[in-house]
């Protein structure tokens, strides 16, 4: 139910745009005049926007006028006030709108591009502090009509006249983003003593036994290090029909038939399909499905309730359209067999809800019950393997920089791209979603994280 909907109309919430320090808007409402009510009924949204509850109106023009002054007053207040206590700096609110009026949507023609360039036509950034999701901005087109007039157009400016504007329900696909789940699930079922990481993955799928690759290990399949190919046949491509169309009971039967590179035992080395058997080991000691098991257990529980496994879940109109680097379209299969390490879809504020709850599993101040245990993500982010400034967890990776602990996984698919970060020890996390299909965790996204970081510990830049 609406706030406000049965008071008079004159007494309902209105929202007004202000003058802000970094972005400018006109005030909407010229009807306007501030009492001591309306101020202490101010509540900051996001980006100069504010809603005022129960004040008085005035049809005049003078009066708009004459306090437009406070307007501007309280703006710039609330701007700059939102990050007292973090030594002055910016707040997380203007650092984002900093970061989305400097970056250009297509950075360049599509002859121009590499590996580095960002490409998207839109996306969404959360922010999370402390367990705290602080927001989520949309920004971009979730659709366009014509790509290429996108090119340099600034992230933070929205034509309606070239296409659909992203939003904050607007499904992306998450691509290997989506082994976190897949981590997170093994770990709950270990907590449960249904697994053990040095059982060999032959113990929980019996298709596998007295075969090379059934030897195995959990630990050496989450943390890339069993010397198995990315997918289950050598040579094969992500986008290929073989791949795509693949039943798990077919991947199984494949990869029986394959030896492990001996020289990448005990050594990472990026394996789709090493997960993938750890998902099917989840179906076989629960009482459900993999799928099922983690819409019951986790994302149900989590509220994620926009978060799907499969193109035919989920309502088309949320979708946004991915482009490959060659500005057409992407092709967006459902994939089968292979859902659970790489298909997935979600929103900003489903992945933000994950993030949160690590970070409050993790920070040890969180009074209440938390809807997965504690022990279990303290399990699936400790370090299994470690390689330099790399580590992985379980399914998840763990990486160090600037005496910072870094979690999270990025992915990318077939026109998508996204990246879940958090700094461990400073409790800054940023979820980054984008229908473009680069890797963001080589382009923007760092970038911003970085200028995240410096508002909490400026020192260490």
């Amino acid at each position: 139910m609406q706030s406000g909907a049965n008071e008079p109309k004159e007494q309902q919430s209105r929202e007004i745009q202000l003058f802000s320090p970094t972005k400018y808007s006109k005030i909407t409402k010229k009807d306007s005049i501030w009492n001591n009510q309306s101020l202490r009924d101010l509540r900051v949204l996001r980006g100069g926007t504010y809603i005022v509850k129960h004040f008085d109106l005035f049809y005049q023009e003078a009066m708009y006028k004459k306090y437009l002054w406070i307007a501007l007053f309280i703006s710039t207040i609330f701007s700059a006030g939102q990050c007292f206590g973090q030594e002055g700096k910016e707040s997380w609110i203007s650092t984002t709108d900093n970061f989305l009026s400097e970056l250009e949507l297509m950075q360049g023609s599509k002859e121009d591009f590499t590996p580095d360039t960002y490409y998207a036509p839109g996306g969404i950034v959360c922010v999370v502090i402390e367990g705290e999701i602080k927001f989520c901005r949309p920004f971009g087109y979730s659709s366009a009509h014509n790509i290429e007039e996108l090119i340099e157009k600034p992230a933070d400016r929205f034509d309606p006249s070239l296409g659909v504007p992203v939003k904050e329900n607007s499904l992306f696909r998450l691509g290997s983003t989506s082994k976190m789940f897949v981590g997170l699930a093994l770990a709950m079922c270990k907590d449960q003593g249904l697994v053990h990481y040095d059982d060999t993955i032959s113990k929980y799928i019996d298709e596998l036994l007295d075969t090379e690759a059934g030897d195995t290990t959990l630990k050496q399949l989450f943390t890339h290090s069993g010397g198995l190919p990315p997918l289950h046949k050598p040579g094969l491509r992500e986008r290929d029909d073989e791949v795509t169309n693949a039943t798990m009971a077919e991947i199984i039967s494949s990869v029986a038939a394959i030896s492990p590179d001996s020289s990448k035992i005990d050594q990472f080395s990026y394996s789709d399909v090493g997960v993938l058997l750890l998902a099917e080991a989840v179906s076989r000691v629960q009482e459900f499905t993999y799928e099922a098991f983690v819409r019951n257990e986790i994302l149900t529980p989590l509220g994620m309730t926009h978060t799907y496994f499969h193109t035919s879940q989920i309502d088309r109109s949320l979708k946004t359209t991915g482009y490959f680097p060659n500005f057409t379209p992407a092709i967006d299969p459902d994939l089968q067999g292979y859902a659970p390490v790489g298909g997935m879809y979600s929103t900003g504020p489903d992945m933000a809800k994950l993030m949160s709850l690590f970070q409050k599993a993790l920070n040890g101040k969180e009074q209440q019950a938390l809807p997965i245990k504690p022990e279990v993500i303290q399990d699936l982010t400790s370090v299994f393997l470690k390689e330099d400034q790399h580590a992985m967890g379980v399914s998840i990776d763990i990486g160090y920089r600037n005496g910072r602990t870094m979690i999270g996984h990025n992915g990318r698919i077939n026109g998508y791209a996204s990246y879940f970060t958090f700094a461990k020890e400073a409790e800054i996390g940023l979820v980054f979603l984008a229908n473009g299909g680069f890797p963001l965790g080589r382009t923007s996204a760092p970038e911003f994280f970085n200028r995240l970081l410096r508002i909490k510990s400026p020192e260490a830049f």
